[in-house]
Formats: C-alpha cells, structure tokens, sequence
C-alpha cells in the first residue's frame, strides 16, 4: 500500500524476495502509477501497480490474498476509523505477514509519539 513509482517493491523484487512469484503495489497518485509503470517495463521487472484508493481493496483486489502485506506512511493520511477498517481488510488478505512503517498521527507532534 502506497508504493508510489515502485521502487521499493523493485529492491524487493530482485534483491530480498528474488523467489517471489506476484509483487503488487497500489498508490493512490495516478502519475506515480504511470511513472512507475514506465519505469519497471524499462527494467523488465514483473511488479504489477494499481491506481487506486485503499479504501476500496475489495474492488481492486477481489479476494486474492498475499503472504507478504507492506504499507509505509498511507495510513497516515486516513482518520482513526477508516485506517482501522483498511487494517482490518489488510490482515483479511494477509497470509503470513503484515508490516506498517511510517505511520503518523497529523494532528500531534510525532517527534513525541510513544
């Protein structure tokens, strides 16, 4: 979730998950997409990217589930509610492992977050 161009799904690809069969990203920035998009067909990678709202994985995604779920700094950008309903799908899709980076609360000093 929120993989921008899809650089960092392209390090994952080759680099931490060479045995990886699927390696999907979804951002939200249809420009992003694009550019990423662009960018891995010239590198011959097989990361496939959706544009879309992560609010909206069941329309996205159907029922396909993954092993691996990696979502860096998008929660931030929904309130509590609906990033706790885009968890909960997240874990519903998750085989094995679901990771959160980056996550931030805009309306309180992160610097100061426990």
């Amino acid at each position: 979730m929120g993989c921008s161009l899809g650089h960092v799904l392209r390090l994952l690809e080759t680099e931490k998950l060479p045995a990886v069969t699927e390696v999907v990203g979804i951002d939200i920035d249809r420009e992003a997409i694009r550019k990423g998009r662009r960018y891995l067909d010239k590198v011959g990678s097989n990361v496939h990217l959706i544009c879309g709202d992560m609010e909206g994985l069941n329309r996205l995604l159907g029922d396909r589930r993954f092993d691996f779920i990696y979502a860096a700094g998008a929660l931030s950008y929904l309130d509590m509610a609906d990033a706790t309903a885009v968890v909960r799908e997240m874990l519903q899709r998750t085989n094995k492992i679901l990771a959160l980076a980056g996550l931030a609360n805009r309306n309180f000093p992160n610097d100061e977050l426990g």
